[in-house]
């Protein structure tokens, strides 16, 4: 499993049973599972195994795109 599947599995683990609004951003205010620091922490945890060059360019893409997100919900 990469990196992108287990950030997804991890999200859907979290939301299961849980009504999405689907009007509202998937960011929401920045509350959302995606910020959740837990979340962080796999991807992080992935990519400080050194699983391989795929596996740590997905991790990495997944850490600046929420250090982006993050910054703009701040």
């Amino acid at each position: 499993m990469d990196c992108y599947e287990a950030a997804f599995a991890f999200a859907n683990g979290l939301l299961r049973g849980k009504k999405i609004n689907p009007n509202a951003s998937p960011w929401g205010d920045g509350q959302s599972v995606i910020f959740d620091p837990d979340y962080t922490k796999l991807l992080t945890d992935m990519q400080n195994s050194n699983l391989g060059t795929d596996v740590n360019g997905y991790c990495d893409k997944f850490l600046k795109t929420l250090d982006v997100l993050k910054a703009h919900f701040a």
